[in-house]
């Protein structure tokens, strides 16, 4: 709902385009080896490393186990990438000559 809402907000003053994304087969197309690099760089513990690959490998190749309790934490750490794309977008078309992008 906050979505939405956020869309109707922007409607207001001048933004008229809207795209929506989704990412329904997300947990099915996770690159298990960059994921482990990502985790690897703010987790320093062979332990901790040792049970997110086990994790990984009864998921399958590409899978992330989805409902799993560490999925949340997961697609974060593997999405944080695209929050940072969009927040970059966001700031250089504030005032720019840009369409002005607002994300959800």
């Amino acid at each position: 709902m906050a979505a939405a809402k956020r869309v109707a907000e922007a409607i207001v003053p001048r933004k008229a385009r809207v795209i929506d994304v989704d990412l329904r087969t997300y947990f099915d197309n996770v690159r298990q080896g960059r994921l482990s690099a990502k985790v690897a760089r703010r987790v320093d513990d062979a332990d901790i490393m040792h049970l997110l690959k086990m994790t990984l490998k009864a998921s399958g190749e590409q899978d992330v186990p989805q409902g799993g309790v560490i999925s949340p934490l997961l697609s974060n750490l593997y999405l944080n990438e695209v929050d940072k794309m969009l927040e970059r977008a966001r700031e250089v078309t504030r005032n720019g000559k840009y369409t002005y992008v607002e994300y959800a």
